[in-house]
C-alpha cells in the first residue's frame, strides 16, 4: 500500500472501488476524479493489486482521459493481461485439465483460473499460476498424466513446500501448481483445509473442460482464508474483487445460502476475515446482509481490526500494524497461540525466549492503547 495525502485518500480509494466493481459504476469513477481522486496513485495501486484491467475498464466508464503519462504503464499491463489470457490461458483446459480428468484424477480448481471465466472479460483476473487441489495420494497419478502431456516438475513437494509446481512450453508465465495442502502450520492462520474444498468439490466447467469447483458459499470461505493468510493480509484489492465476483456470479443461478457461509466461517475460525471481504464486496456492488459484514472479533480484537473495514484501506498503509492485524484477525485463539510460537521460534530456536517476551510486551502495549479507544461499528 502507498501513502497518501489523507484530503486525497477517500477519494481515491472510491475511484478504486467504482471502477474495479463487477459492472463498473461510471458516474462514481468520474465524481470520485472530480473530487480530487489522485490518478497517479490509483494506476499505481492498479499494478500493484493486480487491478490493471479493471481500473482500466472502470476509468473509462467514467469517460476518464487515459491517454496522460500516469496511466501508460497501465494500460501495457492490461493489455498483456488480455493477450496472456487469449494465447495462453484458453489451452489450460486442453493442457492440463484434460490429461487430469482422463487419468480419472479429480482436482478442484481454485481462485484465479476458476474464476476467471466468470470476470466479465477474460484477461481481467491475472494470475500468477493454477492453482489445483487433490490429496496427495492422488499426487503420483497426476503427475504422471501431467508429464506425459508435456509439463515438467520444476518443484516437488517437501518439508517447506505444501505443493508440486509443474511448466508447460506452450504455456508461459502459467505454471501449475498441485496442492496437497494450503499452507504450512507456522503460515496458516484460518480457513477450510484443502481437505475440506476436495471433499465438498462440485463440477465445473473450466474452459471447456469438465472439472471441479465449489459450492459459492464454501468458495466464499475459502477465498477470505486466503486472503487472510499473515503474508497476504488483504494487501491485494482483486482477493476482494473475486468475492463481488463469486456472488454476482451465483446470485444469478440462486440465492447465496448466508446461514451456511457463516456456519462454515465460524467452523474454521474465519469469520471476521469473511467479514472483511464481504464488507469490501459491497464496495464493490454487492448485494451483501447486514449482519455478515460484522466481525466475529470483540472489544480490543474489533478495535484492532477496524483499518480493514474502512473505505480507505486500498491507499492507506498498513506497515505501521501489519503485526497486529495479523493476529488479530484470527479468530480461534488456538490458531493465534500456534503464529505465535511460530513467530517467537523463527529463523530459530535459540532467540526464542527473548522474540517472545518482545511479542508479549508490543501486544500489551497495545492492548492497552487499544483498550481506551471507541468501539469502531464496520
Amino acid at each position: 500500500m502507498t501513502i497518501v495525502d489523507e484530503s486525497r485518500a477517500a477519494s481515491t480509494a472510491e475511484l478504486l472501488w467504482s471502477a474495479c466493481a463487477p459492472a463498473p459504476n461510471g458516474p462514481a469513477v468520474a465524481a470520485a476524479v472530480a473530487a480530487g481522486a489522485d490518478l497517479d496513485l490509483a494506476a499505481r495501486e492498479a499494478l500493484i493489486q493486480r487491478l490493471s484491467g479493471m481500473v482500466t475498464r472502470g476509468l473509462q466508464a467514467g469517460g476518464v482521459d487515459t491517454s496522460g503519462a500516469w496511466a501508460q504503464e497501465m494500460l501495457r499491463d492490461a493489455a498483456r493481461c488480455r493477450a496472456h489470457a487469449d494465447l495462453v490461458l484458453r489451452q489450460l483446459g486442453v493442457k492440463a485439465l484434460e490429461p487430469l480428468a482422463s487419468a480419472g484424477v479429480e482436482a478442484v480448481v481454485f481462485k484465479g483460473a476458476s474464476l476467471a471465466e466468470r470476470y466479465p472479460a477474460l484477461g481481467l483476473r491475472t494470475m500468477d499460476d493454477v492453482d489445483l487441489i487433490l490429496p496427495s495420494e492422488f499426487h503420483p497419478a497426476a503427475i504422471d498424466a501431467l508429464t506425459k502431456a508435456g509439463w515438467r516438475v520444476v518443484r516437488p513437494a517437501g518439508r517447506v513446500y505444501y505443493d508440486v509446481a509443474l511448466v508447460h512450453p506452450q504455456l508461459p508465465g502459467l505454471p501449475v501448481e498441485l496442492h496437497r495442502a494450503l499452507s504450512t502450520w507456522h503460515i496458516w492462520a484460518n480457513g477450510p483445509s484443502a481437505t475440506d474444498l476436495w471433499e465438498r468439490r462440485v463440477p465445473q466447467t473450466v474452459f471447456g473442460t469438465a472439472a471441479f469447483g465449489l459450492p459459492p458459499e464454501l468458495e466464499l470461505v475459502a477465498l477470505a482464508g486466503h486472503a487472510s493468510k499473515p503474508f497476504h493480509l488483504f494487501d491485494r484489492l482483486i482477493w476482494s474483487v473475486d468475492v463481488a465476483v463469486v456472488i454476482d456470479a451465483a446470485s444469478r443461478a440462486a440465492p447465496i445460502d448466508w446461514d451456511d457461509v457463516d456456519r462454515e466461517a465460524r467452523r474454521v475460525g474465519c469469520r471476521t476475515a469473511v467479514a472483511v471481504l464481504l464488507s469490501h464486496a459491497r464496495h464493490l456492488g454487492a448485494s451483501v446482509p447486514d449482519e455478515m459484514c460484522v466481525p466475529a472479533a470483540t472489544r480490543t480484537r474489533r478495535k484492532a481490526v477496524a483499518p480493514l473495514f474502512a473505505p480507505d484501506w486500498p491507499v492507506v498503509p498498513n506497515n505501521t500494524y501489519r503485526r497486529r492485524l495479523e493476529f488479530s484477525v484470527v479468530d480461534g485463539w488456538q490458531r493465534r497461540l500456534a503464529m505465535t510460537l511460530a513467530w517467537s521460534a523463527t529463523p530459530s530456536f535459540v532467540g526464542a525466549p527473548g522474540r517472545l517476551l518482545s511479542l508479549a510486551r508490543a501486544g500489551m502495549q497495545r492492548w492497552w492503547r487499544l483498550r481506551s479507544m471507541p468501539t469502531p461499528r464496520p
